[in-house]
């Protein structure tokens, strides 16, 4: 697997736009990094012609492609019918366009596939929730093609009701997976290939992981794992983004945790950070995006919160920067 990889670009400079994934829209919003209340998107990608029905997440790339896994069903409380897929948008992308390359078929092996990277190399990376693997696909992958490489096996702590679902590379092209049925976070090795197991593993009562959907990292390495507390729409357990040491590992306290109820995060999913620092948050509960300044810490609210009807955001459990 490659070396190198997108995130470590966006994640060391201050983002200028904010992309997020629409569930029951089925779009992605674009705003500028900056936006606050209830403000129109930039651009809004949507309509027939761009397939996307059921999205599961989104990422972006050092050259703004878009990538949008789709994921028809994976949340019940929303009705889709349609076909797991990768769609790739052009850098520029608006309105009812068609996408520039479209992975799908039975090759593939996609089944609900929700959280995806991109590295440097364009190489893509899908976990894949209901087939409990990790998928790499190559940077060209169009059609009906299979991967180039498979995390897949006992081995690998893939278990549970629901296979991995948030899935991001660190700056030494760690691979960071979430499994949130048993509240821990698994990270391979670079390169890492088949029935193999994780590098380390984040868990215990210590690191107060609660549902963790998706880890992210900041200029220094520093690890931020989203926490929904399990349950959809009302959580059983406190919501929250803990903080790690970018060597965490086993039982580890957080170095901070953003929780509580002035911080208006309710099941927040995919997330992001920014070189400045800032906290990215998508918020399930309330259709918003929540902004967190850097260093943020406790029951502190956001600097910045997304939300009103003019956003467009309908159910959004995923963000991403460029």
């Amino acid at each position: 697997m490659s070396r190198s990889y997108d995130a470590e670009n966006s994640r060391l400079r201050k983002a200028e736009s904010i992309y997020v994934e629409n569930y029951s829209g089925d779009s992605i919003t674009i705003y500028p990094a900056d936006a606050n209340g209830d403000v129109p998107p930039t651009r809004t990608i949507a309509g027939d012609k761009t397939r996307i029905v059921g999205p599961g997440s989104v990422a972006v790339d050092h050259r703004g492609l878009i990538y949008v896994p789709l994921a028809p069903g994976l949340l019940p409380l929303c009705s889709h019918s349609g076909t797991d897929s990768i769609l790739v948008f052009s850098a520029n992308a608006e309105g009812n366009v068609a996408p520039i390359r479209t992975i799908s078929g039975p090759k593939t092996g996609l089944n609900k596939p929700f959280g995806i990277a991109v590295d440097q190399a364009g190489d893509i990376f899908v976990a894949n929730a209901l087939a409990f693997n990790v998928l790499k696909f190559d940077a060209q992958a169009d059609g009906d093609v299979a991967p180039v490489a498979t995390i897949a096996g006992s081995e690998t702590g893939f278990s549970g009701a629901q296979g991995p679902l948030g899935i991001s590379l660190d700056a030494q092209s760690r691979i960071f997976v979430t499994n949130v049925n048993h509240d821990r976070v698994l990270v391979f090795a670079p390169d890492s290939e088949g029935n193999v197991r994780p590098q380390s593993v984040i868990a215990g009562p210590a690191t107060g992981l609660s549902g963790p959907i998706q880890a992210a990292f900041d200029s220094t390495g520093n690890i931020y794992v989203s926490d929904n507390g399990h349950s959809f729409p009302n959580p059983s357990r406190s919501t929250a983004i803990s903080v790690f040491h970018r060597g965490a590992t086993g039982n580890a306290t957080p170095l901070a945790t953003i929780s509580g109820s002035n911080t208006n995060l309710g099941l927040p999913a995919v997330i992001a950070v920014d070189g400045a620092g800032r906290i990215f948050a998508t918020n399930q509960l309330d259709n918003s995006v929540e902004v967190f300044a850097p260093g943020a810490n406790g029951n502190v609210p956001p600097i910045a919160i997304i939300r009103g009807p003019n956003t467009q955001i309908r159910m959004s459990r995923a963000v991403a920067i460029h």
